[in-house]
């Protein structure tokens, strides 16, 4: 699994704010490239360490930081919570993609000892 980094600023995905008077249209999406398309697990692993209110979803190669301006996205705590939930999301999937590789490699080699066995008492059984 590759690790996966934030890029930088999809200047031309950031959405226009409605400025209509109601309350949050000043806010739009803020759209935060990646260095690859996450798996679904990286994806929820994200989204976990990214913690609440749920205001950014990964899409494709994109994180989107919702209701949001482009100055709260470059405050020092929100770059903080990005890297650090990015950076979680990325152990937790190595993690997760390790384990998976270790159970398969039991399965496979269970399979292996079963077949094995078999062959070893099919051998003993003689039908004369």
């Amino acid at each position: 699994m590759k690790e996966i980094k934030l890029v930088g600023i999809d200047v031309e995905g950031v959405t226009e704010p409605r400025d209509d008077g109601t309350q949050g249209s000043a806010l739009y999406e803020v759209p935060i490239i990646l260095s690859e398309t996450p798996s679904q697990e990286w994806t929820a692993f994200f989204e976990q360490a990214y913690g609440l209110p749920r205001n950014a979803s990964v899409v494709n190669n994109r994180i989107v930081v919702k209701r949001a301006t482009i100055e709260q996205v470059a405050r020092d705590d929100e770059k903080a919570r990005l890297v650090a939930a990015v950076k979680q999301a990325n152990e937790q999937a190595q993690e997760y993609w390790t384990q998976r590789e270790k159970d398969k490699e039991q399965q496979r080699q269970g399979s292996l000892e079963f077949r094995k066995h078999i062959a070893e008492v099919s051998d003993k059984i003689k039908f004369d």
